[in-house]
């Protein structure tokens, strides 16, 4: 398995977090997610940021990219911080 990271820091206009926003381009994309907000550093400054983490069998660099692409976009980023690590994390149900 492995653990995609996006790290969405606010809007560098309005110095906002955009979460909902940022959930609804990540949604188009995945399935599932796992968010946590926390305090960033860009450029020196602090900033409220997101750390949006989802799990799957396998990474796709191109869809990545289109998620950074359209994140950056639409929440007037410089950039978005990605993590993509191996994860040994199991999806347990006993349905």
């Amino acid at each position: 398995m492995k653990k995609i990271n996006y790290y969405i820091g606010s809007n560098n206009k309005t110095h906002r977090l955009e979460l909902e926003k940022a959930l609804e381009i990540l949604a188009e994309f995945y399935e599932g997610m796992s968010v946590s907000e926390l305090i960033g550093y860009w450029k020196g400054n602090q900033e409220k940021t997101a750390l949006i983490s989802i799990v799957c069998e396998t990474v796709n660099f191109t869809e990545i990219k289109a998620v950074c692409k359209k994140l950056n976009t639409a929440l007037e980023q410089d950039a978005i911080m990605v993590e993509v690590l191996d994860s040994n994390t199991l999806f347990i149900s006993d349905r």
